[in-house]
């Protein structure tokens, strides 16, 4: 998916960070438990997401903490 959107080259004339369109990626996953709710998933994903934008641009950032609960 990124190496598309590089490739596509995309224009962003307004930011004044970049002139293209790039894609940062939060990723998380989990072996379901009772005790662990779809809002735990999305904030850790959420969380990877940040650590990727702030890694730089066009980056993937996975979940690395030992539990969701």
């Amino acid at each position: 998916m990124g190496a598309r959107l590089r490739n596509r080259s995309l224009l962003h004339e307004s930011f004044l960070v970049s002139d293209r369109i790039t894609l940062s990626i939060g990723v998380s996953t989990l072996s379901p438990t009772a005790q662990l709710s779809a809002s735990a998933l999305i904030a850790a994903t959420d969380t990877a997401l940040y650590q990727a934008k702030k890694a730089g641009r066009a980056q993937v950032a996975c979940h690395q903490g030992k539990s969701l609960t």
